[in-house]
């Protein structure tokens, strides 16, 4: 299964996803989180004209969730965390994706978990994962599993962030970026599009229904509006 980034925060009670860091390493990265929380969206805004609609959709779900979105900008994961300041979040990643420069750095520094490469060790974090869910914290994942820059389309999603609303029983709230034109004085500077982060509405569980059935449903559903949203760009 490939899922794409964790941001994470050690330093609250409860808390299910550990590390093996010292307690000043932890306070070291709980008040660089707490920076970049407040720098990113700003950054992001003046870098890549990100603009955010929907942010009522999150203000409606109060426990754990699942919030996915398009992987189309090596930063979507900052612009994510971005808007979910209310809740910790976590975003599986790759061990090597925390090696990058800068960026990897970044998500460590966020709360970055690598997902382990060894099978035997898997079921384990997907239980940690479905924990830190019914514990109330969010998870992110990128359903089409790698990044691909400015896709001009939605592509196809695998099935790990569906499966994780399910067995956990909390919303998915899917997020879509989109582009837009860059106009003026600044069209001299970008060539790239700017970009737009549409939350879209909770899609809830229905645990009653038979597992494989729901997973897919839930699957279709959310891909669905995330389409729509993205053809009315």
């Amino acid at each position: 299964m490939s899922m794409a980034q964790c941001e994470a925060e050690n330093l609250g009670e409860n808390v299910i996803i550990e590390r093996n860091e010292d307690k000043r390493h932890f306070e070291n990265r709980f008040a660089l989180r707490k920076i970049a929380l407040t720098l990113l969206p700003l950054y992001n805004r003046l870098m890549f004209g990100l603009t955010v609609s929907g942010e009522d959709n999150l203000a409606d779900v109060s426990g754990g969730m699942v919030t996915i979105c398009n992987h189309v900008h090596t930063l979507d994961c900052t612009m994510v965390a971005g808007v979910c300041r209310q809740h910790r979040m976590y975003f599986p990643t790759l061990d090597e994706n925390l090696k990058m420069p800068f960026v990897g750095h970044l998500v460590d520094d966020l709360g970055g978990i690598p997902i382990p490469e060894k099978l035997s060790e898997f079921r384990g974090f997907m239980e940690e994962i479905e924990a830190t869910l019914r514990q109330g914290d969010a998870v992110h994942l990128f359903p089409e599993g790698s990044l691909e820059v400015y896709c001009p389309t939605l592509r196809p999603f695998q099935k790990g962030a569906f499966t994780f609303a399910y067995d956990a029983e909390v919303p998915l709230v899917p997020m879509i970026l989109t582009y837009r034109s860059v106009n003026g004085v600044r069209s001299l500077f970008r060539k790239k599009p700017f970009l737009h982060l549409a939350i879209l509405k909770p899609v809830y569980p229905d645990v009653n229904n038979k597992r494989s059935h729901e997973i897919q449903r839930l699957l279709e559903k959310c891909r669905l509006e995330m389409q729509k949203a993205f053809e009315k760009k």
